[in-house]
């Protein structure tokens, strides 16, 4: 996970082939409120786990 300011360090940068976005709330809405990397870490978790539930 990269923080706002700083993204992800160019180490771990070399070893990812995609990335993951949390889009903005309301849809449509420019930009949302920032996030700490502990509920954006949250919130991508919780997604991966409901999308697994589908399957």
């Amino acid at each position: 996970m990269g923080n706002e300011g700083n993204g992800i360090g160019k180490e771990v940068e070399a070893l990812i082939n995609r990335k993951l976005y949390i889009p903005n709330y309301p849809q449509g809405q420019e930009t949302s409120e920032s996030l700490n990397v502990a509920i954006a870490t949250a919130v991508i978790c919780a997604e991966f786990r409901r999308q697994a539930a589908w399957k």
